[in-house]
């Protein structure tokens, strides 16, 4: 139980190293790879990945 908690908790500290990243100034790509380091190795996806994951979503957004 204990063990299911700090998964659950884990979402939650990814998204406030990306916020608080982003409020000290730094990139947004920059602050996503501060949060992206927190996952562990299994569940984190590689550079390239979200990388182009988030390319994708820019273009998307760009023909929107």
């Amino acid at each position: 139980m204990q063990h299911r908690a700090h998964e659950e908790g884990k979402a939650f500290e990814v998204v406030k190293m990306a916020l608080v990243a982003s409020v000290r100034g730094y990139a947004p790509p920059v602050a996503i790879e501060f949060a992206r380091k927190l996952l562990v190795a299994a569940m984190r996806p590689s550079f390239a990945d979200l990388e182009g994951h988030l390319k994708g979503k820019k273009k998307e957004a760009a023909a929107a």
